[in-house]
């Protein structure tokens, strides 16, 4: 039977099998070490980056690099081996040195400054230590070849988005934890306690990240995947309309499609509830993204005095939608209606609404409506400092989502029906008049929350989401939903309305 349908980047529709993570408590970390500011060359610099252990400091067999599975065990040991074989985030250095990274690169920069010295880049494709160290250095990494190299080397070391980059809570060095991993580890202590209360709490004072907790996960994924402002312990994760201007794709994350893309390399075993599971990453999954995209709009309107404004913060196809005669444009038939009675004009652009359009009725909080609709608003005027004032009081309603949200493992098949019942409004009125964000959102929110629904029929969904999601495929040789509602392509999404009205009288 097919188990999912999965919206991937473009084009959407794949028919894939349900994957799961694990989730459980942890105590709070203690403070991360002191934070490396190295001139260039000097001493300092060079230990901060020897400091990195890499990828491969966990790989020896008696570790996570075995060829073959422990499969009885909780603890496979052969995580490295199936990370650098099939997980795509061990080629994320290497991807920048690709010709279509230099092209990137060259339209952003100009010659002689490829993308794997520049640290916008490597803050998401290299050891996030590395991209720290390279904003500082930015300006010498340009102009010193020596220089450049040892950073290179550094990341190379790293390899690419590797197990430091996730494994490790910001502001640690691996050297903190492994002497405790392996003490406490399936090497050490029983292994039956390796993932109880008391062991987590230990994994918090040596700077492992808790990634058995699901916000923690959505969190660290969409640092990169959304974007995050930095900190003292981190770098700026911004992919702006400048960097994708100049050729990268489009940021489109939704928590629980891109775990389920991912190759395991963690034993799914002991989470047979896949179904609750990857429910509740959607939901967990869209607090955290929404508060990190509200972040960086917040973070874009301090920065005003630089770029202003920042297009990046508003719906793409407010603009790269098409220039189709009248007739034949969805924007003139659907969105200007819906635009002049929310007291915008036709070229007003648009706030993204990818991360917040079912905020509301996911989080059990009708109120939250008019702080989105304050801050989209304050962002379609580009007014930077109506967007600080109104991502602050929107960030704070968030972060109280976010709390909630922290607790729940999973969600019983109870809950999620009540949350489909709660959104089934929102979603028909998406998938009928919705903008593109909008529609495909509704899609992958009814998606996930039914999933192991027994309305969906013996096939799981498959003929009802599937012409859903081939009515959301941008067409051939375009890059944009130029076609978006015309012909027969709409009825997948009309058919799913109707069901999600049915949803709405259980």
């Amino acid at each position: 039977m097919l188990r999912a349908i999965v919206v991937l980047t473009l084009p959407l529709a794949a028919v894939l099998s349900v994957l799961a993570w694990s989730s459980a408590g942890t105590a709070e970390p203690l403070a991360p070490s002191p934070i490396v500011s190295a001139s260039s060359g000097s001493t300092e610099l060079s230990q901060a980056l020897h400091s990195i252990s890499g990828s491969m400091s966990c790989a020896s067999q008696g570790c996570h690099g075995r060829l073959e599975p422990l499969s009885s065990k909780p603890v496979f040991q052969n995580e490295s081996t199936a990370w650098l074989n099939r997980d795509p985030h061990a080629n994320a250095y290497e991807v920048l040195k690709s010709d279509r990274s230099k092209k990137i690169a060259e339209n952003l920069n100009g010659p002689g400054k490829p993308a794997h010295r520049d640290a916008r880049c490597l803050a998401c494709h290299a050891h996030p230590e590395v991209a720290r160290l390279a904003a500082e250095q930015q300006a010498e990494i340009w102009n010193n070849e020596k220089l450049a190299d040892q950073f290179d080397r550094a990341a190379v070391k790293g390899t690419g988005v590797g197990c430091e980059s996730c494994h490790t809570s910001a502001g640690h060095a691996t050297s903190e934890y492994l002497k405790e991993h392996v003490n406490w580890g399936p090497t050490g202590r029983t292994e039956g306690t390796w993932k109880s209360d008391s062991n987590l709490e230990m994994w918090a004072r040596a700077g492992l990240a808790p990634l058995t907790r699901l916000e923690v996960q959505a969190d660290l994924c969409a640092s990169c995947h959304v974007g995050s402002p930095g900190s003292a312990i981190e770098p700026t994760r911004d992919c702006n309309h400048d960097i994708m201007a100049a050729g990268h794709p489009r940021l489109l994350y939704e928590a629980a499609t891109y775990q389920l893309r991912l190759p395991p390399h963690w034993n799914q075993k002991q989470y047979p509830e896949l179904d609750g599971r990857m429910a509740s990453m959607f939901v967990v999954g869209q607090s955290v993204a929404a508060e990190h995209a509200v972040g960086l709009s917040a973070m874009h309107a301090q920065n005003a005095s630089v770029v202003w404004p920042e297009f990046s913060d508003m719906d793409c196809f407010s603009c790269h939608s098409g220039l189709r005669p009248s007739a034949d444009s969805w924007k003139q038939k659907r969105l200007f209606p819906t635009m002049r009675a929310a007291g915008l004009a036709p070229g007003t652009q648009i706030a993204c609404s990818w991360t917040l359009s079912m905020a509301p009725e996911l989080s059990g909080r009708p109120a939250m409506r008019q702080k989105i609709d304050a801050w989209s608003k304050a962002v379609s005027g580009t007014r930077p400092n109506a967007v600080a004032a109104t991502a602050k009081s929107l960030l704070s309603e968030l972060s109280e989502w976010r709390t909630v949200t922290a607790k729940s493992a999973e969600l019983n098949q109870e809950s999620r029906r009540a949350l489909l019942r709660k959104i089934a409004p929102v979603a028909v009125a998406a998938l009928k008049n919705g903008r593109w964000d909008e529609s495909r959102h509704a899609v992958m929110a009814l998606f996930w929350l039914s999933r192991g629904d027994p309305s969906l029929g013996s096939d799981g969904g498959a003929a009802l989401f599937g012409p859903a999601l081939s009515a959301l495929e941008f067409s051939t040789g375009s890059d944009s939903p130029a076609q978006f509602r015309q012909g027969m392509d709409e009825e997948g999404l009309v058919r799913l309305a109707v069901w999600a009205e049915s949803l709405a009288r259980r």
